[in-house]
């Protein structure tokens, strides 16, 4: 059942990661063209806030005593359900707010409430001058992804005084995998989801629960099962990983600098093979998209 510490944990959390998105200096970027005609804005300070992040819990108040951030994983059923409800509760909110106080001209009404609740009503709903996109998709939750896996870490060594070269391996492609993503926020507001699909309970209470019921499996799993691999499993593991991270990462670059230079740049030492998608917008204006 939810609890007053799994509340606290929940509210907690969106509270420092909104102050972070709002208070942390970073430039504002423009994303892509909405079919209304409208460039949503971003504030890029997503790497300070991870280093911030990871820094004040596992550098400073978990070693000074001050938080028991292992004791997430003793919680981890509360917080969930608390996520739920809670998540619900705020679907429903962007659906009132949708409905009464739109955030632009790309917001959408059916009229078939099931449908409209699950899609959602607005493209890029704002709150407090944040865009609620990044605030929930980015900081809450990709941010919660990593601060879940060291929290349980930090969790297995207090129950088992030792660190698995499992649990060693998975964390730290986890950690680098979303550090990356953090690295590259800007380009992730280009990708499908943030450009096309609406912020309903499909993408939001998936990011909020989804997530971390999900993609945290693997590290809850290993707190009380630690699976000890040999050291050159470990390296073994951990470079195909990197390398995997490093192909990914690399990909997403070259489209980016693609569009970025209008396609006056090479890719693995060649011109690019580029293909001009031409469209026309809610608005009537036609514009263009440069495709690698």
């Amino acid at each position: 059942l939810p609890t007053p510490e799994a509340l606290g944990i929940v509210a907690g959390w969106f509270a420092f990661q909104a102050a972070l998105l709002r208070l942390l200096p970073g430039k504002e970027f423009l994303g892509p063209v909405t079919p209304a005609g409208v460039r949503p804005v971003y504030r890029l300070n997503g790497v300070a806030a991870w280093v911030l992040t990871h820094g004040l819990l596992f550098g400073v108040l978990y070693p000074m005593g001050w938080l028991p951030v292992g004791a997430l994983y003793d919680h981890y059923g509360e917080v969930l359900v608390t996520l739920t409800v809670s998540a619900l509760a705020f679907c429903a909110f962007l659906y009132w707010k949708g409905l009464n106080h739109p955030s632009g001209p790309d917001t959408t009404y059916t009229g078939r409430v099931a449908f409209d609740f699950f899609q959602g009503l607005e493209l890029h709903p704002r709150l407090l001058g944040m865009n609620l996109k990044q605030l929930i998709n980015c900081r809450v939750s990709m941010m919660g992804w990593s601060v879940v896996f060291c929290a349980c870490l930090v969790a297995q060594y207090e129950r088992h005084g030792v660190v698995s070269t499992s649990m060693a391996a998975s964390v730290t492609l986890l950690v680098v995998y979303l550090f990356k993503f953090f690295w590259w926020e800007s380009g992730y507001f280009g990708s499908l989801d943030i450009m096309h699909d609406r912020f309903g309970y499909y993408i939001c209470w998936g990011v909020l629960v989804w997530v971390p019921a999900l993609y945290c499996l693997p590290a809850l799993w290993l707190v009380d099962h630690p699976i000890a691999w040999s050291p050159w499993l470990m390296v073994g593991v951990v470079v195909l990983g990197l390398l995997s991270i490093w192909i990914n990462y690399q990909a997403d670059a070259q489209r980016q600098r693609v569009r970025a230079t209008d396609g006056q740049t090479t890719v693995w030492g060649k011109p690019p093979e580029l293909l001009r998608a031409r469209y026309t917008t809610k608005d009537g204006e036609e514009r263009e998209s440069l495709l690698l």
